[in-house]
């Protein structure tokens, strides 16, 4: 009975450009009343050494080892405030943070904006205590 069996036709090859729109614009579909729309978070541009700074506190497990990384970093470099909301931002404790950006005020170029790094704080209290150490200052 096997030799009964037809032999598949072989299917043409699949060509991906066959029946595709050339140079056509591109529609943006816009939301429907009542749909969510999410917008993806900006990714900040880093500078080679902080890129190098990221890949070495992602490979520590310890927030305090996470913290070391960061405070020798500003040991030996002069930083942006947003390099520090950036580098606090890859450490998980409030309490870590604030000891962060507490050692990286003296390091910090544009010290007028320094307010802002407020908002990487997660817990009302750690909010606090950076607005009273900034008012120290």
């Amino acid at each position: 009975k096997v030799a009964n069996v037809k032999m598949l036709s072989t299917p043409d090859q699949f060509d991906p450009h066959l029946n595709q729109p050339i140079n056509t614009p591109t529609v943006q579909q816009q939301p429907e009343p009542g749909d969510t729309t999410f917008e993806m978070p900006v990714q900040p541009i880093l500078s080679s050494s902080l890129k190098s700074l990221k890949t070495t506190m992602d490979q520590e497990d310890a927030d305090s080892k996470k913290l070391a990384k960061a405070l020798n970093y500003i040991k030996q470099h002069t930083v942006t405030t947003d390099d520090v909301k950036n580098i606090a931002g890859w450490i998980f404790f409030d309490d870590n943070r604030l000891t962060f950006v507490q050692q990286a005020y003296d390091r910090v170029s544009d010290k007028n904006n320094y307010s802002d790094i407020a908002e990487i704080f997660t817990l009302e209290e750690g909010k606090d205590r950076f607005n009273k150490f900034l008012k120290e200052q």
